[in-house]
């Protein structure tokens, strides 16, 4: 005969619930079309903060991938430097992919380029400030930019 106290399951299930709760939220879900409301740049706005028609942008995420661990997708990018900015009219379109975690970290692999920092959501605004190589070509995601996600169209 067993000297062992039979134990609740109850107590096995409230121990794997919290575990649940323990283990984070998931990663933002950024899908969509974004249009650019400022730059900050040390190389491309020499340290100024430009807003359009200075400087204008479209950013588009589309996200395959959820979850705790992140998320994943692929992202595409332009950004237009009027020919009144710091360092004159230039035009960089990037293409690529993206990752973003829980906590606000993000990656982005833009034409063979990684750029690494993180992200910020308040409603329709992201924010992100990535650091990485700085572009020869143009204007980079190097810097912090914030965009406005456009409405869905139906």
């Amino acid at each position: 005969m067993s000297n062992c106290t039979p134990r609740p399951l109850f107590s096995l299930a409230a121990i794997f619930l919290l575990l649940a709760g323990c283990a984070g939220s998931d990663a933002a879900k950024l899908t969509g079309r974004y249009t650019l409301e400022s730059a900050t740049s040390a190389q491309w706005t020499n340290g100024a903060t430009l807003t359009p028609p200075t400087i204008t942008g479209v950013l588009l995420l589309n996200q395959n991938r959820f979850g705790v661990e992140g998320a994943y997708g692929i992202a595409k990018m332009e950004l237009i430097l009027s020919s009144s900015g710091p360092t004159g009219g230039q035009s960089v379109d990037w293409n690529g992919s993206y990752s973003n975690y829980p906590g606000g970290d993000m990656a982005m692999r833009l034409n063979d380029i990684r750029f690494e920092g993180e992200h910020i959501v308040d409603d329709d605004l992201l924010t992100t400030t990535l650091s990485g190589e700085f572009s020869g070509s143009g204007p980079s995601p190097v810097g912090t930019l914030v965009w406005k996600r456009e409405p869905e169209s139906s």
